[in-house]
């Protein structure tokens, strides 16, 4: 059945993308933790979703005292995460911003033995953070936001074989909307395994965690996902 990753941690009660929300889904049994990864300008890898913060200074201006001043508190820091997740879970970091895979690589194998997975919206990013650990299974997460929609964009995700094969990627991470649409069938039948996000209707976790396509379904709400799981694998163990 699907592995349950734990959507930058756990949204409740914590903050998502902090170290309490990412321990918070390691007590609950999340399979995977996801989290955000973003660079500072002095070269701090840092877990951060949005590009700008709300003043509307960007990440990558700021060094990472002065993100830690702008919000508020300290932002968790990405080695920080790997110490929490090595040996509890597997690790999956969503690389927001192009150019810091090699960056990543380094700082994860600091960590020595840990599982970890990694997944960007950037074809480009695919391939160089191949080049940069042969070993690591990379997705390409379809589903990006485009303003105004660009139809190339859309139909490359809802078709997104031609993307897959010249990225390399491992797998792919889709909206569940794109999901829905037909990825699973198209991805399923040429081979390639899908991940699914973000997922927090009950009914949607059901139809997702019990198809056998589906590797992995993503949610903001791992507790829930988790018992929809036992609930499907009670079922089967009944014969219902």
């Amino acid at each position: 059945m699907a592995l349950i990753v734990g959507h930058r941690g756990c949204a409740q009660p914590y903050p998502s993308n902090t170290l309490a929300a990412f321990g918070h889904a390691l007590e609950l049994g999340a399979d995977v933790v996801e989290a955000d990864v973003r660079r500072t300008r002095d070269g701090v890898l840092v877990v951060a979703h949005d590009e700008h913060l709300e003043d509307g200074r960007r990440v990558h201006d700021l060094h990472a005292g002065d993100m830690d001043h702008a919000v508020g508190e300290r932002v968790a820091r990405l080695d920080e995460v790997v110490d929490a997740v090595a040996g509890r879970a597997v690790l999956q970091l969503d690389l927001k911003q192009a150019g810091i895979e090699e960056d990543v690589v380094v700082a994860v194998r600091r960590a020595g033995a840990i599982e970890w997975t990694v997944m960007t919206g950037n074809d480009h990013a695919v391939r160089r953070m191949k080049r940069a650990e042969a070993r690591i299974r990379c997705g390409l997460s379809l589903g990006r936001e485009a303003r105004p929609p660009a139809i190339r964009l859309r139909v490359s995700e809802l078709w997104p074989g031609a993307r897959i094969r010249a990225s390399g990627a491992d797998f792919v991470s889709a909206h569940w909307r794109l999901a829905r649409a037909g990825v699973i069938r198209r991805c399923s039948a040429a081979g390639v395994p899908v991940w699914v996000w973000t997922v927090n209707d009950r009914g949607l976790l059901r139809r997702f965690l019990a198809d056998a396509r589906v590797d992995a379904v993503i949610t903001d709400l791992p507790q829930a996902a988790l018992a929809v799981r036992d609930g499907l694998a009670l079922d089967r163990a009944g014969g219902g």
